[in-house]
C-alpha cells in the first residue's frame, strides 16, 4: 500500500542558545509498504494521512488436497512448503483502475505518480503439481502427519527432490548445526559485552585495592572480558553434553575451567610480587 513514512533529521541549535540541545525537523515521503503506518503518531498530522486498513490483507490458500504418489499430506506439512515464487502474467486485467506492469497487479489511476491509499499485489506459489519432494512423517489412515515423540515434540521433514534417508538426515544435522552456531555466537557476544559492563563496575569497586586493581586495568581486561564470556559458553555447553557425550562434555568442561586455574595463578603472583616490594 502507497502510505506515507516519516523521518527526521537532527540539527544542533543555534550558537546563542545556552541549554545545548537538538532540534528535529520532521518531513515526510510516500512509499511503498507492506503494512499499517499509523499517521496519527505524526508530529505534523495534517495533509499526511494513512488510511487505518489494508483493502487487501495478505492472504495464504491452501490446497485441501495434496498428495504424495498415494499418500494425502496433512495441513502441519503442508505448510513447510516455503519455497515460494513469484507467479509472473502477460495477461492484462478487464478492469480500467486495474494495471500490470513487471507482474505487479497496480490497483490505481497512474502507476508512475501513485496515491496514498493506492495499493499493488503480487502473487506467489509453493509447491507446485509435479516437483519431487522427499517427506518424513507418519502414516495415520493415508494421511503424512508429523510424529509426535514422548516429550510432546512433532517431527516432520520435507525437503524438495528425491532424497534417501541418510542424505535427509545429514541435510537436517548441517541445518541444526548452522543454526546452533549462531546461537552460540550470538551468546557468546552477549556474554562479552556484559563482561565489558561488568569489569568497569569492578574496576569502581576494586579501586581501593591495588592487587585487584592491577588486574583489571589496560589490556588485560579486555583479554580477560573475552576469556570469560567464552569459557562460560563452553560451561554452559559441556553441561549440556556431558549427559549425552561424557568425554566431549568432560573435554569442554576442561577447555571452560582451565582459565580460571590461569587466572588464579595470575593473583598468587600479583600478590607474591605486592609482597615482594613490601
Amino acid at each position: 500500500m502507497y502510505v506515507y513514512a516519516r523521518f527526521s533529521v537532527f540539527s544542533p541549535r543555534d550558537d546563542d542558545d545556552l541549554t545545548g540541545g537538538t532540534i528535529s525537523d520532521y518531513y515526510y515521503v510516500t512509499e511503498w509498504r507492506d503494512r499499517i503506518v499509523d499517521s496519527s503518531a505524526f508530529y505534523v498530522r495534517h495533509g499526511h494521512e494513512n488510511p487505518k486498513e489494508i483493502p487487501l490483507p495478505t492472504v495464504t490458500y491452501i490446497a485441501p488436497v495434496v498428495r504424495v504418489g498415494a499418500l494425502l499430506i496433512g495441513r502441519q506439512i503442508k505448510e513447510k512448503f516455503d519455497d515460494w515464487v513469484e507467479v509472473t502474467s502477460d495477461e492484462r486485467p478487464e478492469r480500467h483502475d486495474v494495471k500490470l506492469h513487471m507482474g505487479i497487479y497496480y490497483h490505481c489511476d497512474d502507476i508512475w505518480n501513485p496515491q496514498v491509499g493506492d495499493i499493488r499485489v503480487q502473487f506467489y506459489y509453493a509447491g507446485a503439481a509435479g516437483e519431487s519432494v522427499t517427506i518424513i512423517a507418519r502414516q495415520d489412515n493415508g494421511f503424512l502427519v508429523p510424529y509426535e515423540t514422548t516429550r510432546g515434540h512433532k517431527i516432520a521433514l520435507l525437503r524438495y527432490g528425491n532424497l534417501n534417508i541418510n542424505q535427509m538426515f545429514s541435510a537436517e544435522h548441517f541445518d541444526a548445526r548452522i543454526e546452533t552456531w549462531k546461537l552460540r555466537g550470538i551468546g557468546i557476544f552477549i556474554l562479552y559485552a556484559s563482561c565489558v559492563c561488568l569489569a568497569k563496575l569492578l574496576k569502581i569497586m576494586f579501586v581501593q585495592l591495588p592487587i585487584l586493581n592491577s588486574v583489571l586495568t589496560g589490556e588485560a581486561t579486555s583479554f580477560g572480558n573475552l576469556v570469560l564470556s567464552v569459557s562460560t559458553s563452553l560451561l554452559v555447553i559441556a553441561t549440556a553434553w556431558i549427559l549425552y557425550r561424557p568425554m566431549l562434555g568432560a573435554g569442554l568442561l576442561v577447555a571452560a575451567i582451565s582459565p580460571l586455574f590461569y587466572c588464579t595463578m595470575g593473583f598468587y603472583n600479583v600478590a607474591q610480587n605486592g609482597n615482594l616490594d613490601f
